[in-house]
């Protein structure tokens, strides 16, 4: 083969690796936490709506019994998606500002737009005292988790665990005024 007979064949491109982005073990944790909190405060409002609301009138396991048990179910498994579709967990918001609240708000409200309309279209034999009762608790045990929970992060955060590590570019005053905004407003 002569020279001009050489095909050379263009650079091989290499396909660069995606990683996942790896949280911190701290924020899994304190997602699970959450996740948990969350979903005991729902059942315990539901089902202690059932029981105030209902424990006179129905003595025992009955057909109504059972009835209010799954709608109950139903509602805390429509709660629980809407906290989880409203990303309320979501590593970037839990643990600081109100945006974490906000969520929880919107998530609940929605919770009872939906659960309103489903009343309106199917007209269920539901007692309206029964949903005045477990949805405004609900909404203040979640509020009252996430302020407990975001309690003992501040805690941990105090003694240096729990945090996140920052890479700051830029010339040396913008990255000071950085640094001094960050170490201001400790979280």
């Amino acid at each position: 083969m002569t020279a001009a007979e050489i095909i050379v064949a263009p650079p091989r491109r290499t396909v660069r690796e995606v990683r996942p982005v790896v949280r911190p073990s701290w924020q899994n944790r304190y997602t699970k936490a959450l996740l948990v909190s969350d979903t005991a405060v729902v059942i315990a409002s539901v089902a202690g709506a059932q029981w105030l609301r209902l424990q006179g009138a129905y003595q025992g396991v009955s057909v109504a019994w059972i009835y209010y048990t799954v709608v109950s179910m139903g509602i805390a498994a429509i709660w629980l998606a809407f906290l989880a579709a409203y990303r309320t967990r979501s590593p970037r918001i839990v643990g600081a500002g109100v945006e974490e609240y906000r969520r929880v708000f919107s998530a609940t409200l929605a919770t009872v737009g939906l659960i309103a309309m489903i009343l309106m279209i199917l007209r269920p034999e539901i007692a309206r005292g029964y949903l005045a009762i477990a949805l405004p608790v609900g909404l203040f045990g979640l509020l009252v988790g996430r302020n407990l929970c975001r309690r003992a992060l501040a805690r941990r955060r105090a003694v240096g665990h729990c945090l996140t590590s920052v890479l700051a570019v830029g010339d040396a005053y913008s990255v000071r005024n950085l640094v001094q905004s960050l170490a201001r407003e400790r979280v």
